[in-house]
């Protein structure tokens, strides 16, 4: 039995959620239980985000969610014997930082093995042991018969940096205290995720000790910015030359608040590049010439339109002088021959 204690536990869609065997074809798909109470003669649209589904104990079995995983879930095994227990996988799709809780007691999720070279797998130790793989997203548990296992996801920072060193000389250094002493944090709250070689790329990550999720997110959107400045000073000392950092604040939903840095120390540029800048610039130029051309014999042409107007104007005046004065000729012609009469 598995369900969302969210807020919106009897408002938000999850299903179908499939629950599949690692061991064999099983595949149990479940859906919502129908509305649970009654507004007037209607239903009130409100669905318990609760799901029973029917396993076989002592397996290892993975959850898939249809909707957005809820922030806050729990598990537990109705039924069974003491000693019973499952393996479980649950998929979250994005980079979510959960907190896991044995009958609400904190269990620590197993760090990386510098010696394998990854994180360890389950043993079924204990209840509530667990393990994260960051690249996939998939936190992975051991739940007994009569404990309550309860996901808690939280604000926390992600990042990646390249070194440039082996992967050898990586493990012999302290990686986690000199990032821990650089921005004034205790080491418990850096986990190293998983490493690669090419020089050295660490993936790591940073939660906060602040109490609220609003101070939380604070808190890591300055330790961001730290190292983003201090990378870009220079000032910052990791054991090796650092060829990039890439670091972003990620809510307790899975939304990327603010990304600090991704730059290199060095970076070239294609020739490319250049030449289509090049061909740019001279297009630009081009237009430019063009555009004072064009206005330049649009002057010209208006000047000579003003000047052919105003000749016209100048003729049509005279025409209208030699018409008046034809006019009064032929008036003092007509008056004379009145007189001769």
């Amino acid at each position: 039995m598995f369900e969302s204690l969210d807020s919106d536990k009897e408002d938000r869609m999850l299903s179908p959620i499939y629950i599949l065997s690692e061991e064999s074809n099983f595949n149990n798909t479940l859906n919502t239980m129908m509305d649970h109470c009654w507004d007037g003669h209607y239903t009130c649209q409100k669905r318990l985000s609760r799901f029973p589904g029917l396993v076989e104990l002592n397996k290892a079995y993975e959850i898939y969610y249809s909707g957005t995983t809820p922030a806050s879930t729990r598990y537990m095994i109705q039924g069974g014997d003491t000693g019973d227990y499952l393996k479980v996988k649950v998929d979250f799709s994005k980079s979510i930082l959960y907190k896991v809780f044995a009958d609400d007691v904190e269990v620590t999720s197993k760090r990386y093995d510098q010696t394998s070279k990854a994180i360890p797998a389950l043993t079924g130790s204990e209840c509530g042991e667990n393990r994260y793989e960051q690249l996939t997203y998939v936190y992975e548990f051991y739940i007994m018969q009569g404990c309550i296992v309860r996901l808690q996801a939280q604000e926390h920072m992600i990042g990646l940096a390249r070194l440039q060193m082996s992967i050898d000389e990586f493990f012999s250094d302290d990686f986690v205290s000199k990032l821990s002493f650089a921005l004034g944090i205790t080491t418990d709250q850096i986990r190293v995720v998983s490493t690669q070689t090419g020089s050295t790329i660490v993936y790591f990550q940073l939660t906060s000790s602040e109490s609220t999720e609003t101070q939380q997110r604070s808190n890591l959107v300055e330790l961001s910015d730290m190292l983003a400045s201090r990378h870009a000073s220079g000032t910052l000392d990791l054991g090796a030359p650092i060829l990039d950092l890439v670091t972003s604040v990620i809510t307790s939903s899975g939304v990327v608040v603010t990304s600090g840095t991704g730059n290199y120390v060095q970076k070239t540029v294609h020739v490319s590049v250049y030449i289509l800048l090049a061909i740019s610039a001279i297009a630009v130029l081009a237009g430019i010439i063009y555009g004072i051309v064009k206005v330049a014999k649009m002057s010209k042409s208006y000047k000579e339109i003003s000047n052919i107007e105003a000749t016209i104007d100048e003729g049509e005046g005279k025409s209208n002088l030699s018409a008046n004065k034809v006019g009064e000729n032929n008036f003092e012609i007509i008056e004379e021959a009145k007189v001769e009469s």
